[in-house]
Parts: C-alpha cells; sequence; structure tokens
C-alpha cells in the first residue's frame, strides 16, 4: 500500500474526502492512539509467519484473519474494554458485546468498534495504515482526527504528513483473502504450481515434464504455511522433490 497510489485515485474519482492534520470543527483536538509498543507486551501474541494467513479466535469469540508476517497482541481475558494490537494486515470478524467496545490500535490509527467486520493494516516500521469496512460502524480516530466509517469505506491515513483519505471500495473487495481455499480437480501440475507462487507470493520453478504430464486433484486449506502446502501436493503424487529458499521454490523430478 502507498499513500500516494491512493491520493492519485482518488483525484481522479473525484468524490474523495480529503483531510489534514488540523482538527476539524467539532472534532476533538485530545484523541489519544496508543501504539502496542508504548504499554508492554500482551499477555499473548500470535503471528501468522509465513502463511498467507492465519485465522485466530480470540477470547471474546470474535474471528481474527492475520495477514502473512503479521502480529496480533491481545490478553487472555478481556475486560470491560476489548482492546488487541495490531502490526500487520488483518481481517476482523467482531462479536457484539453490548457496553463493551472493541479496539484495534496499530502504530498511529485506531479502531473502535461494537459489532462489525473491517480489514486493517498498520505497519510499525511503516507511515501508511489503511481501514476498509465490510460491514457495520467503526469510529477511526488518529492524533488529530476522528472519522465515522459506514460501509464500503476506506480511509488512508499517512502520519508522517498527518493526511487521511477517505474513499469508496466495493464490500466484496474489502476481505478478498478471507475464507478461501485453494481448490484443484485434475488440474496441471504447472497450473497448480502457478496459483500456490500467486497465492504465496513466491517464484516457483518447476521441470518441465511434470509441469506439462501430471494432474492432480486436491483441497488446500486457507491456514496452511507454503512448507505445509508443498508436503500435501508432494504427497498426492508422489513425484517430485522441493527446495525452498527465501521467496524461491525450486520443483524437480523424482
Amino acid at each position: 500500500f502507498r499513500i500516494a497510489a491512493a491520493l492519485v485515485v482518488l483525484l481522479a474519482a473525484g468524490s474523495a474526502f480529503f483531510f489534514t492534520g488540523s482538527p476539524r470543527s467539532g472534532v476533538s483536538e485530545e484523541n489519544t492512539v496508543v501504539a502496542a509498543a508504548d504499554v508492554g507486551q500482551p499477555d499473548v501474541t500470535f503471528s501468522a509467519g509465513d502463511a498467507v494467513r492465519r485465522r485466530l479466535e480470540l477470547p471474546d469469540g470474535s474471528q481474527v484473519w492475520v495477514s502473512r508476517n503479521g502480529t496480533i497482541g491481545y490478553p487472555e481475558n478481556f475486560a470491560d474494554n476489548r482492546v488487541v494490537y495490531l502490526d500487520g494486515e488483518a481481517y476482523f470478524s467482531v462479536v457484539k458485546q453490548d457496553g463493551k467496545p472493541f479496539t484495534v490500535n496499530g502504530k498511529d490509527i485506531s479502531v473502535k468498534v461494537l459489532g462489525t467486520e473491517f480489514r486493517m493494516k498498520s505497519m510499525r516500521e511503516g507511515v501508511a495504515s489503511e481501514v476498509a469496512l465490510a460491514s457495520g460502524a467503526v469510529e477511526v480516530k488518529t492524533v488529530n482526527e476522528t472519522f465515522r466509517m459506514v460501509p464500503s469505506q476506506r480511509v488512508a491515513y499517512d502520519s508522517q504528513a498527518d493526511e487521511m483519505v477517505v474513499d469508496r471500495v466495493d464490500v466484496g473487495q474489502v476481505a478478498p483473502w478471507h475464507g478461501v481455499d485453494l481448490v484443484f480437480e485434475d488440474a496441471p501440475l504447472g497450473e497448480v504450481f502457478r496459483r500456490v507462487s500467486a497465492y504465496y507470493g513466491v517464484t516457483v520453478s518447476v521441470d518441465d515434464r511434470l509441469a506439462r504430464d501430471r494432474t492432480i486433484t486436491v483441497r488446500i486449506n486457507e491456514d496452511e504455511p507454503l512448507e505445509e502446502v508443498l508436503f500435501i501436493i508432494q504427497n498426492t503424487i508422489r513425484t517430485f522433490h522441493f527446495r525452498i529458499d527465501g521467496d524461491s521454490v525450486l520443483i524437480t523430478a523424482r
């Protein structure tokens, strides 16, 4: 995600809202955004690691799908205020509990909800954060701004420039990677590895004979890490070896 690219799209559309760091009328200047790094270690830290995404159930029953290398910090048990900390990108499906708001704190942005589904991206090492709302309503807070979102809206915030941009998105695109398994039916092995390459963001090199001559029928769970996916395919057809080297995978015939 790059804030500059978002600004170009928004200006071309001509229907975006643009905010600078100066508070608008009726907006408090006393907003407090608490990053995970400022409050010590949470009770539990959950990381997606090298998996494309991993699902997490929080103590209140809310579901979180954490994207690759993303991390969620949360308490073992929620008190009156349900607060979690995000470093990375995740999709949240929040259980509504009257009187117990749910807050996600990122590096420079905070999202407060009662019961909803939304995607959020906020990374410690970056300056750009993003929230996209699928259903319900949320309040997005930065140091100088509070904005109440409605479904199909996306908020992008650049902490370095202290600028917030709001545009509209297709609800169906808010979580395109949430709840999607990899399914193959009598598919050529070359096609399978092309899908795996795109899904996991790696480069896969395959022996030409394997790619052309072998087919496979298999269903792979969305939460499986890359190495486990390769083991599943390998155990299904038993005709290749694989080696993972960083972001590259080499597939060779046995």
